[in-house]
């Protein structure tokens, strides 16, 4: 069971999480990720198979939201307003940035927004001169990895505004590497992009944690506005039909509520959801509270 240490520096309170082991709403997931944060009661448990997992201090405004999938517990609103979840470089093997030049990776996250105007980052990790990212710009999600303080590669589909998406960036660093870009179902990728260097610098979920850097060169501070839930990074690659199985396209039993294409979920099926798991909600509400105080303590 984990626990957290409140700090009060002035008017700011940064909560600091250490490691708990816990459960997914949806049973879709592949085993044993190397990362993994459920972003649920409080939004940095990391349930990730390696050692010594860095894990995020939650900082600024953000706040427990209804979960974007199936079972789920909860998510994360963040205002895109300094709102985001930190993980400060840390050594070793388990560092998301160390490895990156060798090992393949599959990054994965749910997520809402509020607005898709301007740079919203998603999750970074290395810093600006190398390493990976997940960002809209204007309406369009962004996945890539840079190497040197230059653009390696970017793969890109449009996203809108309310709407909640599964995505996932995949990477293979050899000289004939594949870069692939998957959002709800929705495939894009190129080939031939070679390897990035290990980064160095601290990693951030809905915001940018140090720097980072954007297809067009761009480098900065970008805050997320919405929700953000369920962040999963695996050493892998993985085929389309397991991503598949995650967000079941054209409806089923997998991570999401309701069968949904590129378009998105709208919110309003979600609240309709909600509404109709209310009466079950009151009626259960003592095994609610004696859940709650059986529950790890982020």
């Amino acid at each position: 069971m984990g626990g957290a240490l409140l700090v009060i520096w002035g008017m700011t309170a940064w909560a600091i999480f250490t490691p708990t082991q816990t459960a997914y709403g949806c049973a879709s997931y592949p085993a044993n990720p190397a990362y993994a944060y459920s972003l649920n009661n409080s939004p940095n448990v990391n349930s990730g198979t390696q050692v010594g997992a860095g894990n995020f201090t939650y900082a600024g405004n953000a706040a427990v939201a209804p979960a974007l999938t199936v079972g789920g517990d909860n998510a994360v609103t963040l205002d895109g307003t300094g709102d985001r979840m930190n993980m400060n470089s840390h050594a070793g093997g388990t560092n998301l940035n160390a490895g990156q030049a060798t090992q393949l990776r599959t990054y994965m996250i749910w997520f809402n927004a509020t607005t898709t105007t301007g740079n919203r980052q998603i999750w970074e990790h290395g810093g600006a001169t190398n390493g990976a990212g997940m960002y809209i710009q204007n309406g369009t999600l962004y996945g890539g990895v840079w190497k040197n303080d230059t653009t390696l590669s970017f793969l890109s589909l449009p996203v809108t505004a309310g709407n909640t998406y599964f995505a996932v960036l995949q990477y293979d660093p050899a000289a004939t590497g594949v870069l692939t870009l998957y959002v709800n179902s929705t495939v894009t990728s190129t080939t031939g992009i070679g390897a990035t260097n290990n980064g160095t610098n601290a990693n951030a979920i809905g915001g940018v944690n140090g720097n980072t850097r954007r297809h067009d060169a761009s480098t900065g501070t970008a805050d997320f506005q919405g929700v953000i839930d369920d962040f999963r990074v695996y050493y892998s690659i993985m085929p389309i039909s397991t991503l598949n199985t995650i967000f079941v396209p054209g409806g089923g039993s997998g991570c999401h509520p309701t069968a949904v294409s590129l378009s998105g979920w709208s919110t309003a099926v979600g609240s309709a959801a909600w509404f109709l798991l209310i009466p079950a909600t009151l009626l259960t509400a003592g095994t609610a509270v004696a859940l709650r105080r059986r529950a790890p303590i982020f």
